[in-house]
């Protein structure tokens, strides 16, 4: 499963397709990455429970996923990230109003 004809089992796991190009430094740094994500969704949902579950939903999603395939590297976390971005934008919209 490793060589160039099936490159699909070198991403078919978030986690130890991150241990084998970063090593463990890496892990802790994506660890961290995304330990900062949610600091910042629950900091900038404040006030807004429906975008707060919103974000959190999709942040929780990926990581949980992240744990048997490779949730970040697929095209479905662009969809994710996008509905936390806009679940994030619409509180700031909100406070401006």
């Amino acid at each position: 499963g490793l060589d160039s004809d099936a490159g699909a089992f070198l991403t078919d796991n978030y986690w130890p397709a991150i241990m084998g190009e970063l090593g463990f430094i890496g892990a802790l740094c994506m660890l961290l990455l995304i330990a900062t994500l949610y600091r910042a969704i629950l900091k900038r949902t404040a006030g807004n429970e429906v975008g707060m579950f919103a974000a959190l939903f999709g942040m929780t999603r990926m990581c949980i996923d992240s744990l048997v395939t490779g949730s970040f590297f697929h095209t479905t976390s662009v969809v994710f990230m996008l509905l936390i971005g806009t679940a994030i934008k619409s509180q700031i919209l909100k406070k401006d109003e």
